[in-house]
């Protein structure tokens, strides 16, 4: 590699080299000079673009994604709805680098057109902060309110004796969460709370599910 490198370092000189000493006849209107300077600095691009190129080309079954785990496939019947990844093992996938990847921290759902609460977001909105500190995303009250329909656990999870999963494969059950709302529903009312923590608290309370109104902190929004 170091070799080669040296090689490609020397012909790009020579080439800097050979384009300056054929820029005085080209200036003096030889077309042929002017043809050659063009073909240098051509191929002088070529020689520093096309091994980049090459190594970031190849079919596209090289970039798709893995196949969808349970959760997506039965989403997919659900376009209007969010899902939650509850499941913390992580999934196979023998086409990847990796072999495996963790279906909470993964992008894949943006090609399994499927909306998911979870994913892999590298500047998520500073709000967010707040709903993870406060651990918001375990009340099945605030899931139903942002619109989550489905969620999936670990097969090694004791089975929920009040619901029965949707669907089960060796890997995970999913569940329906009981009064979904989805991700686009009416409200009577919006309520408005003076700052964020006491939207949190709010959040929080167990009757949450009962509420007719959809929470705020923007201030002058209280309106039936």
């Amino acid at each position: 590699a170091a070799t080669w490198a040296g090689v490609e370092l020397a012909a790009l000189a020579a080439a800097v080299a050979l384009v300056w000493a054929l820029l005085p006849r080209a200036r003096s209107g030889s077309a042929a000079a002017r043809i050659a300077i063009v073909a240098l600095v051509a191929l002088d691009l070529a020689v520093v673009s096309m091994p980049d190129l090459w190594r970031s080309s190849g079919p596209s079954f090289a970039v798709a994604p893995p196949p969808p785990p349970l959760l997506a496939i039965v989403a997919r019947g659900a376009p209007h709805s969010r899902v939650y990844v509850g499941a913390a093992e992580q999934v196979p996938a023998p086409a990847l680098a990796m072999d495996r990847y963790a279906e909470a921290y993964t992008n894949f759902w943006i090609s399994w057109r499927v909306r998911s609460l979870t994913g892999n977001h590298g500047a998520y909105p500073a709000v967010w902060q707040t709903a993870m500190e406060n651990q918001l995303t375990r009340s099945a009250n605030v899931l139903r309110a942002w619109g989550v329909e489905y969620y999936d656990l670990d097969k090694s999870v004791p089975p929920i004796a009040s619901e029965g999963p949707v669907a089960e494969d060796a890997r995970s059950r999913v569940y329906r969460l009981p009064g979904a709302l989805g991700r686009v529903y009416a409200v009577p009312n919006v309520l408005a709370y003076p700052d964020v923590a006491s939207l949190v608290r709010a959040m929080q309370q167990p009757d949450l599910r009962r509420s007719t109104g959809c929470a705020t902190t923007r201030s002058g929004s209280n309106s039936p």
